[in-house]
């Protein structure tokens, strides 16, 4: 029977960069998901509809995180949301969420807000060990992905 984990992230950052860059960057969903770490795939099934797979982390044969979820987004640059729902029939993982991207007289402060849902397939007697690793080595990922995309929005700032 599969372990069925269920997280919600919710982090912030602030950057020198302007609501405009900011949006410009989040929406161009190809290229802000590149900054995600151990990206592998990224696909675009057309619709505002798009496919992410990372790499293998795993422990011998078994795979504890390999993300590969499909989602369809929303664009709503007035009020600076980018939303995201599953779409399609993505194998183990469901994931929603949004960025708010709030504009401010010295830059941006952007708000991430997301809930994913994961069935890893794991003997009985590992979920109790590997659960607590999985929660922190997703942590880690997104952690990595906001560090990148700030990196990259003080650089284009420059």
């Amino acid at each position: 029977m599969p372990l069925t984990l269920t997280m919600t992230i919710r982090r912030s950052l602030k950057t020198g960069a302007s609501g405009t860059a900011v949006f410009r960057l989040l929406s161009d969903i190809a290229r802000s998901a590149s900054f995600f770490p151990k990206i592998e795939t990224i696909s675009d099934l057309g619709s505002n509809t798009w496919r992410f797979e990372t790499e293998r982390i795993g422990i011998g044969s078994y795979t504890i995180l390999q993300l590969s979820v499909i989602s369809r987004y929303q664009f709503d640059k007035e009020q600076g949301i980018i939303s995201w729902a599953p779409a399609g029939a993505a194998e183990h993982l469901k994931v929603e969420g949004h960025w708010e991207i709030l504009q401010h007289p010295d830059g941006c402060h952007i708000l991430l807000t997301a809930q994913g849902t994961h069935e890893i397939n794991l003997p009985e007697f590992m979920k109790n060990l590997l659960t607590p690793l999985i929660r922190l080595e997703a942590e880690i990922l997104v952690n990595c992905f906001l560090d990148n995309l700030k990196k990259k929005l003080e650089e284009e700032k420059s």
